[in-house]
């Protein structure tokens, strides 16, 4: 399964469950993070809830707290941003309460503004983490915490250009209702 057929089925949703076991088959033979991610979404937007599922998305989700951050060769995404994207999903697919607040906290340290005492490479690593927790959070329904964050961020200064794009349609996904023009 590739890139291409993890996002179609993302696209497809719920109409797409059926397929749960092959994405979950795909996930855990896939070495390449950016692809993983893709397979994340895949099995959020099909509500993946098979016990064989969650088990191996909270297993992978912990082990990557013990690895260290920083993007491999080749790849554009690190741990971090896989550890956002997984608890993006589990949030929407873990119906226990306790692992949900752990999922919510870890894409809601990324909204946050970043600390003043962060050097250039830092700050930089920061904000494509707050891009991969914008995305996030988008998809997290339910997730009501993170408005006032985002809210928060439309009016940070220095800011990245995205922020007037994609916040807005994070906090209208969250809110559930339309923005105005």
């Amino acid at each position: 399964m590739t890139v291409p057929a993890a996002y179609v089925i993302e696209e497809l949703g719920y109409q797409a469950k059926s397929l749960e076991a092959h994405v979950l088959n795909a996930l855990q033979t896939e070495s390449d993070r950016t692809v993983r991610m893709y397979f994340y979404n895949a099995l959020r937007s099909i509500g993946a809830d098979e016990h064989p599922t969650l088990t191996d998305l909270r297993n992978h989700f912990l082990s990557l707290s013990t690895q260290k951050d920083g993007p491999t060769a080749g790849e554009c995404y690190t741990v971090s941003d896989e550890r956002i994207t997984i608890a993006s999903a589990l949030f929407v697919l873990d119906k226990d309460l306790l692992h949900r607040s752990e999922y919510l906290d870890e894409v809601l340290q990324w909204l946050k503004p970043p600390n003043a005492d962060l050097g250039p490479s830092e700050l930089e690593a920061y904000w494509e983490h707050r891009w991969s927790a914008v995305i996030a959070v988008e998809y997290m329904t339910g997730a009501e915490e993170a408005i006032p964050l985002l809210e928060a961020m439309l009016s940070e200064q220095p800011t990245k250009p995205w922020v007037s794009t994609h916040v807005p349609r994070a906090l209208k996904a969250l809110r559930g209702t339309a923005m105005p023009h």
